[in-house]
């Protein structure tokens, strides 16, 4: 599916979004307000619509997802698990278990500032200091949610805090809107849910470090050129040719682990796909070549352009995956 806006944005865009007021203190930011923004409604809806168009399995809409969007001007990869057993305005229940896998890829040429800020500290880059308090840091989210209809009043947890190990209530958790956040707990209070309301559907959201970046080897295998008359023992020679050279630049810095950053320079991706007919062991790879001496605005000493740079993003497409459990609320005591 591909989208014009993100699904969701990184913390820093929501987080403006949130705090629009603050966020618009002293420059007008109309584009926050762009983004698939989690939790919200609209959501809600767009992962429920999605989520119809996987194969029925043994009475479980069950597969990935593969979300492609940009309009950011950096790019990066999240992966979200989502589960329910009957989606927000389902008539019936309807149970899901899916990854979506959103591959962001923008921009072919529009860096600025603030993208290079992202390009430095990756997701945690905030533009002002004095939003700091405001924009979490990166971890994975988790959140549930109700099929029921927005401000429905519903009492469905506590909102409190834990003191040596005791859960402290503060407040009853009412609904006003179907999803909430159960983790990260914010900067004092925290969620429990009540054994007797479970949610219906839930999310785990992770916003992805590469695997592995650097520069690839100058000199890949040349792929030979075909023709509307090439033989089948030519297109097999140039698809072995093809996957040697795209072999060779994937094993690029194999061995050392990746910068933790989001790519904030000019870029282009490229998306490639691990499809073993285990489905347990399918990836996605979103590839993004981008130059170095754009990251810091001069031309590189030798007058020549810097050798194209390569960044992967692995996504496993495994629901089941133990790097990615689901995140399950407190029980309410």
């Amino acid at each position: 599916m591909v989208l014009s806006t993100n699904a969701p944005a990184v913390e820093t865009i929501r987080s403006a979004t949130r705090h629009d007021t603050i966020a618009n203190l002293f420059a007008h930011v109309p584009d926050v307000y762009e983004a698939w923004e989690l939790p919200s409604v609209a959501f809600d809806r767009l992962i429920a619509a999605l989520s119809g168009r996987l194969p029925l399995v043994n009475g479980r809409r069950t597969g990935p997802l593969i979300l492609l969007s940009g309009d950011v001007h950096f790019s990066f990869a999240s992966r979200l698990l989502y589960k329910a057993a009957t989606r927000y305005e389902d008539s019936q229940p309807q149970p899901i278990t899916s990854v979506i896998a959103q591959l962001v890829a923008s921009s072919f040429r529009k860096q600025t500032d603030n993208t290079l800020g992202f390009h430095r500290d990756g997701y945690n880059f905030i533009p002002h200091w004095y939003l700091r308090p405001l924009v979490p840091r990166r971890k994975p989210e988790g959140y549930v949610g109700w099929n029921v209809p927005r401000d429905s009043e519903r009492a469905v947890g506590q909102i409190g805090h834990e003191v040596a190990g005791a859960w402290v209530p503060l407040l009853t958790l009412n609904l006003d809107q179907p999803t909430v956040a159960v983790s990260p707990d914010g900067l004092f209070l925290g969620v429990a849910i009540d054994a007797a309301t479970p949610p219906d559907f839930s999310y785990r959201l992770d916003y992805l470090l590469p695997t592995k970046d650097g520069i690839p080897p100058a000199q890949p295998p040349a792929i030979p050129m075909l023709g509307a008359g090439a033989t089948q023992q030519q297109r097999q020679q140039a698809a072995e040719a093809f996957h040697l050279a795209t072999g060779q630049y994937r094993r690029y810095n194999s061995g050392s682990p990746a910068v933790s950053k989001i790519i904030g320079v000019n870029n282009m991706g490229e998306i490639t796909f691990d499809w073993s007919t285990d489905p347990k062991k399918r990836k996605v790879n979103h590839t993004i070549r981008w130059r170095s001496s754009e990251d810091i605005g001069e031309d590189s000493s030798s007058g020549e352009p810097d050798p194209v740079q390569f960044t992967d993003y692995v996504v496993s497409l495994d629901p089941d995956d133990a790097d990615f459990s689901e995140i399950t609320p407190r029980a309410m005591p």
